[in-house]
């Protein structure tokens, strides 16, 4: 049995744009070259909210008051940007909580002002 906070989610989600990058491939028809990925942007929606102080303090350095928390129902590829409120955010890291409830929790790198 799964905690379900979809509903919850979805009642304070707010929406931000989702840029990444699909996985590149050699081209065997072309000698093996490396292709790049192709880049995708979408309009997603979920909850962000800083980044509590304790967190911050704790990780010696890495995180700041500008990176933030971002909880969505659907997965989200690491190093894949996030633009909300004209920040980009880099998805850093994902706290595992898929096998308990029915969402996803990220940590966001602010990483620089509008694209």
């Amino acid at each position: 049995m799964k905690f379900e906070f979809a509903d919850l989610i979805a009642e304070y989600s707010l929406p931000f744009t989702l840029l990444s990058k699909g996985e590149g491939y050699h081209d065997q028809d072309n000698g093996g070259r490396w292709v790049e990925g192709e880049e995708s942007k979408t309009n997603e929606e979920g909850i962000l909210v800083p980044l509590p102080s304790k967190l911050v303090m704790d990780s010696g350095g890495t995180l700041t008051t500008k990176d933030r928390l971002l909880i969505v129902t659907k997965a989200i590829p690491l190093n894949a940007e996030c633009v909300f409120r004209n920040a980009t955010y880099t998805v850093f890291e994902e706290t595992e909580w898929n096998d308990y409830a029915d969402f996803y929790k990220y940590v966001l790198k602010h990483s620089s002002q509008k694209k």
